[in-house]
């Protein structure tokens, strides 16, 4: 029997240019749908020694690289296009959610070391658990299911050859468990690892089991979310309402799986764990006996990566995001399934990469390398702006006098300014700015003009947004300090108003000037430069 996926992927396949009109009827992926009632679907639970069970037929590696699809290069990316599709990846990669700078604690049965694939760069030296305890140990897989997880989360992409994983940049740090029923003890060891040796701030585990409800591995899942670890794991595959662990722990994102057709699979748990799905069935493949070659897979071993690579990308947009903000963002962005709202069988819904990249970046600032990326997420992450539109920052747009105390208004926590009364003609109470104003006059951060007036339209220039900033040091924070030493540049003079807030500011590091020597002190300041300035000054007050 062969699905309707399947048959759509197959005639991909012909037109890969081959000089076979399809891959060999002995090679096909063998589709899950068709293997119910074998061993050889995802079981919920790693068993190293048992080598049977994770893994479906391997394909064959005559398909010729680079003509397996109009996008990438990678031989087997046919057979995934369909199911990363409907989950909108690309996003992901459009927009450089790679991961950068994140490490993910991968807890499975091992990875080999050498696949053709897979960048090991990226791969921290493995840590044993297999004993109970975290020993340093040699990349193995004992039964391909860690494998297959590594090169579903950061197999290369566009290489010619193999899968493309759904990852570029996010360092995997890999930990062998055995997993066996009734003995956490490897698993508790692990998500210790993961936190202590590591770094981890990801953490995925594509295993489960009822009789994994311990006190212990409890007592682990609480120490890691402590640290504000995401913690990812497959919510099982029995197919009932039986809670499997450590997925149904409070705190643990489980993930349940769905068919290609995006109804909820037969073996898929149904409970109150489920948080949300994703595909699982027929999933591509790294596999380790073959190197360049790839194999078929399913269950909610394979779906829980995907929401890893979520936690990750978050991660990297936001250092500091909490377990609960990001179950909070992938239950707004998800496509709810079945019915409407949370249900104990598709969760919050299917999760999706588009949209989710919507909610934790800017279209129009993805380049990391730009002199501002790193103060827009700062801001935004911090509640000083949220930008505009859908998810567009436009960093070179001009601020206005009103849109310069808001920021300032934000970062100070947006604090109650009761019933003080308006004191400029030009700013009424129903004005959305109005508290922001009537809070920078009360706190002498910034004050209108002689004729009553505020102006809140007028643009802020840059010796505007440098006054403001040092009366907020000054009068709010109390981090001001008079400098000892007075710049010098080219355009601002001894007299000049601004003179004494531009060379506070350039002796805390919040701006340079020009490499002309000059401080543009007319010049109209961009929101890029705001937070810039803004970053720069909540660095002064986290070390004083």
């Amino acid at each position: 029997m062969t699905t309707e996926w399947l048959k759509k992927a197959t005639a991909l396949a012909a037109a890969f240019a081959l000089a076979a009109a399809a891959l060999p009827a002995s090679a096909h992926p063998v589709s899950a749908d068709s293997a119910q009632d074998t061993d050889r679907e995802a079981d919920e639970e790693i068993v190293p020694e048992d080598d049977e069970g994770c893994f479906f037929d391997t394909v064959s590696d005559g398909a010729a690289p680079g003509e397996a699809s109009g996008e990438y290069s990678d031989t087997y990316y046919a057979f995934q296009k369909e199911y990363l599709d409907k989950i909108g990846v690309s996003a992901f990669w459009e927009r450089n959610l790679g991961g950068r700078g994140v490490t993910m604690a991968v807890i499975d049965s091992g990875f080999t070391p050498a696949h053709d694939d897979i960048d090991y760069t990226n791969v921290l030296p493995a840590t044993d658990c297999t004993s109970g305890t975290a020993v340093d140990g040699g990349m193995t897989d004992t039964n391909k299911h860690g494998t297959g997880v590594l090169g579903e989360l950061i197999a290369i992409r566009d290489n010619g050859i193999g899968i493309a994983g759904l990852l570029d940049d996010v360092t995997i740090a890999p930990i062998k468990v055995a997993a066996k029923k009734n003995n956490t003890a490897d698993i508790e060891a692990a998500v210790y690892a993961a936190v202590d040796r590591y770094n981890a701030s990801v953490i995925t585990m594509s295993l489960g089991n009822a009789a994994f409800n311990t006190e212990g591995l409890k007592a682990a899942i609480e120490y890691a979310v402590s640290k504000n670890v995401i913690i990812v794991s497959a919510a099982g595959n029995d197919g009932t309402e039986e809670l499997v662990y450590p997925a149904a722990f409070d705190n643990v994102i489980g993930v349940g799986y769905v068919d290609s057709s995006l109804a909820i699979a037969e073996k898929s748990q149904r409970n109150e764990s489920v948080d949300v799905v994703a595909p699982g069935v027929d999933i591509c493949m790294t596999y380790p006996s073959s190197m360049t070659h790839c194999t078929i897979a399913g269950g909610t071993s394979f779906a829980a990566p995907m929401v890893a690579a979520m936690a990750a990308a978050a991660r990297q947009m936001n250092p500091d995001i909490t377990p609960a903000k990001f179950l909070e963002l992938l239950a707004e962005t998800a496509a709810d399934l079945g019915d409407e709202g949370y249900d104990t069988t598709y969760g919050y819904g299917l999760v999706d990469f588009e949209a989710f990249a919507k909610k934790i970046s800017f279209s129009d600032v993805l380049d990391p390398e730009v002199w501002y990326y790193d103060s827009v997420y700062w801001a935004y992450n911090n509640g000083v702006t949220g930008g505009y539109g859908e998810d567009t920052f436009q960093p070179f747009a001009k601020l206005t006098r009103a849109q310069t105390v808001a920021f300032l208004y934000k970062m100070a926590g947006s604090p109650e300014v009761g019933d003080t009364e308006l004191s400029f003609s030009d700013v009424k109470d129903s004005d959305w700015f109005a508290n922001a104003v009537k809070w920078a006059a009360a706190n002498g951060v910034a004050n209108g003009y002689r004729d009553g007036t505020f102006k809140p339209g007028a643009e802020c220039t840059r010796a505007m947004i440098v006054t403001f900033i040092a009366n907020y040091a000054k009068n709010v924070t109390g981090i001001y300090q008079k400098p000892a030493e007075e710049s010098s540049f080219a355009d601002v003079k001894s007299g000049d108003w601004f003179k004494s807030a531009v060379d506070w500011a350039v002796s805390r590091g919040i701006t340079k000037g020009y490499g002309s020597g000059t401080i543009g002190p007319n010049v109209p300041c961009s929101r890029a430069m705001m937070v810039t300035f803004l970053r720069s000054m909540s660095r002064i007050g986290a070390e004083e």
